[in-house]
C-alpha cells in the first residue's frame, strides 16, 4: 500500500483522521436532541430535512444572480 519510507507519514495521517472521526462522533452524540422539533418541523424526519435542503438550495440558486451583481455595482 505504501512504501517503507512513507509508512510513518501514512500512519500519522491515518491516526489524525481517526482522532477527528472520533471527536466528530462524540460531538454528534453530545448534541443529539438539542433541537426542539416543535420549533423546527422541517427537521423532524430525514425526508423533511431532504425537502428543506432542496428548497434552500433552490432559493440560493434563485438569489445567486442577485448576490453576484451586488459586488459589481459602480
Amino acid at each position: 500500500m505504501v512504501g517503507r519510507r512513507d509508512r510513518s507519514r501514512f500512519l500519522a495521517e491515518a491516526f489524525r483522521e481517526k482522532i477527528v472521526r472520533e471527536a466528530q462522533a462524540r460531538a454528534l452524540a453530545e448534541c443529539a436532541g438539542v433541537i426542539d422539533l416543535a420549533q423546527y418541523p422541517e427537521w423532524r424526519t430525514r425526508e423533511d430535512v431532504s425537502r428543506w435542503v432542496r428548497k434552500s438550495r433552490r432559493l440560493d440558486d434563485l438569489r445567486a444572480p442577485e448576490a453576484a451583481s451586488v459586488g459589481n455595482r459602480p
